[in-house]
């Protein structure tokens, strides 16, 4: 129960965090949008541990294994929103699941890993996307949230944990209604987990989403 506290108010404060962030700038023309999206997703970098697992060798001594090694590919989906600012700036508060498949023996037990996360993303569009047909965008996250141990017929572990990723992809404009209030997007949605506290593993995830963009 108080990882579950812990993860409320963190989502809170991540709130409260992109409520400044939205209000920071000023512009001149503003759009809300909302986003669903899923993800394919790839394990990278090397590991000593996989939730309260530790990885050790024939003398019992720690050893770091290939992500290629201990997680299968995996999947994640979500649904954000946010807001457009002066053309080219969106910031954007999410939900994002994301299902961790890996590679070990639990004794014969079948234990699930999840991941459950709000992000708070701040990305740049390098074209102004209301009147182009389509833009590039960059932008970073900070991901915070639940990393849950689900062995079947056992209680359920959880640990808080927090990330920071790098965000790149494409928002192709598919729909514009003919006052220009209005507009639908198909877009690449690709995130790269660069960083992850404890032992929260790190995806490279590949995906695509439909964003609705709507003037207030």
């Amino acid at each position: 129960m108080q990882r579950i506290r812990y993860f409320c108010l963190f989502t809170v404060v991540m709130a409260l965090m992109a409520s400044e962030v939205f209000g920071v700038v000023r512009v001149a023309r503003r759009y809300n949008v909302i986003e669903v999206f899923g993800s394919s997703a790839q394990a990278w970098g090397e590991y000593s541990e996989v939730g309260p697992v530790s990885i050790v060798d024939g003398l019992g001594r720690p050893v770091k294994v290939k992500a290629s090694v201990l997680f299968d590919p995996s999947f994640s989906f979500g649904v954000t929103y946010g807001q457009l600012r002066n053309d080219h700036w969106i910031g954007d508060l999410g939900f994002r699941y994301l299902r961790i498949n890996h590679n070990l023996d639990f004794a014969g037990t079948n234990v699930r890993f999840h991941q459950y996360d709000i992000d708070i993303t701040v990305n740049y569009l390098f074209l102004r996307l209301p009147t182009s047909a389509w833009s590039p965008y960059i932008g970073a996250s900070v991901n915070g949230g639940l990393t849950v141990q689900s062995p079947e017929g056992y209680d359920t572990n959880s640990s808080l944990t927090f990330g920071l990723s790098a965000n790149f992809g494409l928002d192709l404009k598919l729909w514009t209604n003919r006052k220009d209030q209005s507009f639908v997007t198909l877009s690449s949605v690709n995130t790269w987990n660069a960083v992850g506290s404890g032992n929260r593993p790190r995806f490279l995830q590949i995906g695509a989403g439909l964003k609705y963009w709507f003037r207030p």
